[in-house]
Parts: C-alpha cells; structure tokens; sequence
C-alpha cells in the first residue's frame, strides 16, 4: 500500500506521509511498521529485538524527524 499511486479518494497529507515512509532506508521502514504493530511501544520493541529501551527511543524519534519535518 506504500506505493500505490495517489487517486482522487486519497487523503493528500497521508498520502505525502506515507511516502516520506516509502522513503526511508530499508532498515528505517522495517523497525517503523514495527513500531507501529506493536501499539507504539518502545518498551515492546527494544525487548522484541533485546536491545536498550533508549536505542529504540532514538531511532523511532529520527525516523519520526524526517518523516513529520516540513
């Protein structure tokens, strides 16, 4: 669904939103859906891949930066 073509039903801003998703580096992208699957939780996601809570927090707050910077 990330790279589907924009219509004219489609949301602009998720649209663009997404694509700044579709955008990321692979590992990037992977460690976001992620994120996302389980509930935003950063706590669930450091003990998923048995790393530091704070590496986690990290990354998703990079990841969050270019894809929520105008």
């Amino acid at each position: 669904f990330l790279c589907e073509p924009m219509d004219i039903w489609s949301d602009e801003e998720e649209y663009q939103t997404l694509q700044k998703v579709n955008n990321l580096c692979l590992e990037q992208k992977r460690l976001y859906i992620v994120y996302a699957l389980l509930d935003c939780s950063i706590n669930r996601v450091a003990e998923l891949f048995r790393v530091d809570r704070k590496t986690i927090e990290s990354r998703i707050n990079e990841i969050k930066d270019k894809i929520y910077v105008d």
